[in-house]
């Protein structure tokens, strides 16, 4: 019988270094979880506002105050890989996503973590610079908004340095991920086989989504009581 691709677990076949796959001119395949919502909604996806962690990220098949947990530890690639790389359309720096378990590849838990981590990291003074004035204008109003006491942001949360994900604006959802060769050739100046794009996306929550968002925090705050 044919294994599907996407089983978790260390035993359903090798998992490439990066290099091999460049050398073996291979393309790996997204795990659909992760890709952007298709048009019907019909497929399984996943929604997180990346403001907030990510474990209040969820699926599109699970009920609002639910957060993701079937599907974590599927592989992110097919074949599996032990890294790969993530780039924005904005100028950001761009994104390693490591595997905690090199037996296994990359998971899609692994790729959700590494995200958070990412936009949760310190802004430099170079990445700042290299944005045009009107785009740091919206970075600061961004900053602003997201340490506010506006419903469905984190305000104290967050720490008072500006953070990656400020620099994103109010573009704070994410959209999946996707196979964009262009913008990978434009910014590494490559066709490196495992780098893909984060689409990040502007979404305003409604208030039943604020609502089930306070839900899933809550169950996670009780989870680590």
């Amino acid at each position: 019988d044919r294994i599907n691709p996407w089983t978790a677990g260390d035993h359903y076949g090798p998992v490439l270094q990066p290099f091999l796959i460049h050398k073996l001119g291979a393309n790996p395949v997204l795990n659909p979880l992760l890709q952007p919502p298709p048009d019907d909604l019909g497929r399984e996806y996943l929604k997180w506002n990346m403001l907030h962690s990510p474990n209040t990220c969820q699926s599109s098949k699970d009920a609002g105050n639910v957060s993701w947990s079937s599907g974590r530890g599927e592989p992110a690639t097919f074949p599996r890989v032990t890294s790969i790389v993530l780039y924005i359309e904005r100028q950001l720096a761009s994104i390693q996503i490591n595997a905690a378990n090199k037996d296994v590849g990359v998971t899609c838990g692994d790729v959700i973590d590494g995200i958070a981590h990412f936009m949760r990291r310190v802004v430099t003074k170079d990445e700042v610079d290299s944005f045009s004035p009107a785009d740091k204008k919206m970075c600061v109003t961004a900053y602003r908004q997201h340490r506010s006491t506006a419903p469905g942001m984190p305000g104290g949360a967050l720490p008072r340095e500006m953070i990656r994900m400020d620099l994103l604006g109010p573009y704070s959802v994410f959209g999946g991920i996707q196979k964009s060769d262009a913008l990978v050739q434009r910014r590494c100046n490559s066709d490196f086989p495992c780098a893909f794009e984060l689409v990040c996306i502007q979404m305003p929550m409604t208030h039943n989504e604020i609502k089930d968002l306070h839900a899933r925090q809550k169950a996670a705050d009780d989870e680590r009581r």
